[in-house]
């Protein structure tokens, strides 16, 4: 009896040890790695310069689980990052796209609109080692505005 009991013990031991690995990789610090993760889409997103007189208006970024893994219940866009500037008026899709092209990408793809109001605005955007860089250079009743992201999806 005094085996079964030892038995039962260490196989408890194990399924605990397991599922204390699965929980620790999963919310704490990923074992594995995912590709792209988020150290290649801040190495892309670095890559851009932005000129000194823009000024930053908003930056946001999705690290996953400590930069090496989506979380499960993450479907889309779960490495990011993005930053939001006040441009000048003359600016141009075209400098942006060079913005956008120092990163690597071989060919940007625009796209013209109008929102309701009559309010233009510019869709940029290019794949780049399974990463999507993309932005947008829009009017608003302060000025005009341009954002850059870089994603994995």
């Amino acid at each position: 009896m005094k085996k079964f009991f030892k038995a039962v013990g260490i196989l408890a031991g194990i399924f605990v040890a397991i599922i204390a690995v699965w929980i620790f990789h999963n919310s704490v610090y990923p074992l594995t790695t995912t590709h792209p993760n988020f150290s290649d889409v801040e190495r892309v997103f670095n890559k851009m310069q932005f000129p000194g007189g823009w000024k930053e208006i908003d930056s946001s970024e999705n690290r996953g689980v400590a930069g090496r893994l989506c979380p499960i219940e993450s479907s889309t866009k779960c490495y990011h990052k993005r930053k939001l500037f006040k441009v000048e008026n003359n600016t141009t899709q075209q400098y942006l796209g060079t913005i956008i092209k120092t990163t690597g990408c071989p060919s940007v793809s625009y796209s013209d609109e109008m929102v309701g109001g009559g309010t233009p605005y510019s869709n940029y955007t290019c794949s780049i080692e399974g990463l999507t860089v993309s932005g947008t250079l829009y009017k608003r009743p302060s000025g005009w505005e341009a954002s850059f992201s870089v994603s994995d999806r």
